[in-house]
């Protein structure tokens, strides 16, 4: 199937779509986009932006689609992320943001998507994670972290992810986890922390995760 090569993309591009509700972009050699491109799609629901080249995103860039359903920014070249850039998106439910360069993430990037219930952070370079990162994805079931360089965690990040059921942090570089690292997730049905270089875990690591599935290579 023949695919497009779009490099660039006009702001007015999408003038007189205001009843779309799904914009694939997806396959082409995008490499920016004008922050004002997606300001007439109020009633999109749907935005394919994966397997582009992408290395940036302007702040503002989303702030009309509140009703945004799904966001597939995967397999581009991002290498970070402005705090705010994802601000309007309060409908959002998935989140893909695998398959960049991303190392880190601002502390507020997350905030205001409090309905999200899948994130996609796998396949990136991310070191660390800063506190609080997490604090207003309280409906979140699904995140997904595995094949990052993550070498520390900073103990709560997940604590306010209280709805969480899988959680997937294998190929990274953990060699422990801080004491009461999984307080707080007690739905967790799946943890997978295969692949790490885990060599010792303190008492009382997984207290409250009867009920979950543990993945574990020592």
């Amino acid at each position: 199937m023949q695919v497009n090569e779009l490099a660039t993309l006009p702001e007015g591009a999408f003038e007189g779509l205001d009843s779309l509700r799904s914009l694939s972009l997806e396959d082409n050699r995008l490499t920016t986009l004008p922050k004002g491109l997606f300001g007439e799609l109020g009633r999109l629901e749907s935005l394919y932006l994966y397997d582009n080249q992408l290395a940036t995103l302007p702040k503002g860039l989303f702030d009309e689609l509140d009703i945004l359903h799904s966001l597939h920014l995967q397999d581009n070249l991002l290498t970070a992320l402005p705090e705010g850039v994802f601000d309007g998106l309060r409908g959002l439910r998935t989140l893909y943001l695998e398959g960049n360069q991303l190392a880190t993430l601002p502390k507020g990037l997350f905030d205001g998507l409090g309905r999200l219930k899948e994130l996609h952070l796998h396949d990136n370079q991310l070191v660390a994670l800063p506190p609080g990162v997490f604090r207003e994805l309280g409906r979140l079931k699904e995140l997904y972290l595995h094949d990052n360089q993550l070498a520390t965690l900073a103990p709560g990040v997940f604590r306010e992810l209280g709805r969480l059921k899988e959680l997937r942090l294998d190929g990274n570089n953990l060699s422990t986890l801080p004491k009461g690292m999984f307080e707080g997730l007690g739905r967790l049905e799946r943890l997978d922390l295969e692949h790490n270089p885990l060599s010792k875990l303190p008492k009382g690591t997984f207290k409250g995760l009867s009920g979950t599935q543990l993945i574990l290579t020592l």
